[in-house]
């Protein structure tokens, strides 16, 4: 089976180095316990936020708390709230909060290298300005990131995770597409609780992006509230005009 790939920065965080996965569905980063306590175990405080879960696609992630990280991605130093899980098991990850302070960040070498652990030769020049993006950061909640793509002809909004390596849409979605054939898939999807999201089975999509056409294969979820995600298996979409010059074919069976 193919597995697509997954994206990681490695940086400081409170001056211990990490590799955290870049997710572009999540909005705060989250840690898992054990990484907590692999950087020295920093105080928790709520910040005002009082919740203990966080949620996911299928359930929810217990929290410890959260904390205001000292971070450092090739010569840009920032802060950023990070929250802590209560599960070992948990993903490390960097979520849209941190992005605005990646401000050199190249994501056509992220789409189209595959490269595992990016990095940015850009040091902060301007504080007062790396400043107000940092405020920027901490005071609003960010919003998932959608791409339009042409479905048999007809426009269709979908999230884009860098931290999914499928795509997945729910029933309302599939629905929306005219509940194309299901067929049968041998395989399992997580969230980021660690659950397991019940699959229907897996479809074929003709779609066309930038004007590029392909099938994009379109996992199925038993559920009404999942939305339409497209995940890294869309990566090779974007690179083929680039590299064999035809449409590109995917197993729906590939691994998250």
């Amino acid at each position: 089976m193919t597995e697509f790939k997954k994206y990681f920065l490695e940086m400081k965080l409170n001056g211990h180095d990490v590799s955290l996965k870049l997710d572009s569905g999540c909005d705060k980063p989250l840690i898992n316990k054990t990484l907590w306590s692999q950087i020295g175990e920093p105080d928790l405080v709520s910040n005002g936020d009082t919740r203990t879960s966080r949620s996911s696609a299928t359930g929810v992630i217990p929290l410890k708390g959260g904390f205001l990280a000292k971070m450092n991605f090739a010569g840009i130093d920032f802060e950023c709230p990070v929250q802590v899980s209560d599960d070992d098991n948990t993903r490390n990850l960097i979520g849209r909060r941190a992005l605005p302070f990646l401000v050199d960040f190249d994501w056509n070498k992220f789409v189209s290298d595959g490269t595992n652990a990016m990095v940015s030769n850009w040091t902060a020049d301007n504080k007062k300005k790396q400043q107000l993006k940092m405020d920027d950061a901490l005071k609003w909640k960010t919003l998932p990131f959608h791409g339009n793509v042409l479905v048999d002809g007809k426009d269709f909004k979908m999230i884009l995770d860098s931290g999914a390596t499928c795509s997945i849409a729910g029933l309302a979605k599939w629905k929306d597409l005219g509940e194309p054939q299901i067929n049968p898939v041998n395989r399992s999807v997580e969230s980021t609780s660690n659950q397991s999201i019940p699959i229907l089975g897996g479809c074929s999509l003709n779609i066309k992006y930038n004007e590029t056409e392909a099938q994009l294969p379109l996992l199925i979820a038993d559920s009404e509230v999942i939305p339409a995600i497209l995940g890294t298996n869309w990566y090779p979409i974007r690179q083929a005009p680039r590299t064999t010059g035809r449409s590109a074919q995917m197993d729906p069976n590939s691994v998250r």
